[in-house]
């Protein structure tokens, strides 16, 4: 599942909603998803339960948006895997609970729900 999310939206175009297929929101025409040249207010989360070598696939969608995130429930991912993550400027968003689980270098860099939260919050100028 990916969420897309757009700051300064006008009444005729949703901030946000589950996307059903790779480029698209629902309610958006195709062209809508990403506009030319990107935006710096677009956010992309990928959800996966598990990521394994899966994780990959995020870096495909949204080609406009640099920095994705992907949001897993997974424990313990090793510390090459997420390296790569980190180098392929993929975001790993896991639950506070399920952090204890990762190295203490890995949960400096991991993001908890409530990070990305706060991220989405800064971009939309919400905060």
């Amino acid at each position: 599942m990916m969420v897309f999310a757009q700051a300064a939206s006008s009444a005729s175009e949703p901030a946000g909603g589950v996307q059903t297929s790779s480029r698209r929101r629902l309610g958006e025409s195709p062209t809508d998803a990403a506009p030319a040249g990107g935006d710096a207010r677009l956010t992309m989360l990928g959800a996966k339960s598990t990521c394994k070598d899966r994780w990959r696939q995020v870096l495909a969608e949204a080609e406009k948006i640099s920095r994705k995130h992907l949001l897993t429930l997974e424990p313990g991912i090793s510390e090459p895997q997420t390296d790569q993550m980190e180098a392929s400027s993929l975001q790993l968003v896991v639950p506070s609970p399920v952090q204890d689980s990762y190295t203490a270098a890995q949960r400096g860099w991991l993001w908890s729900v409530g990070d990305f939260i706060e991220e989405v919050r800064a971009r939309q100028g919400q905060l």
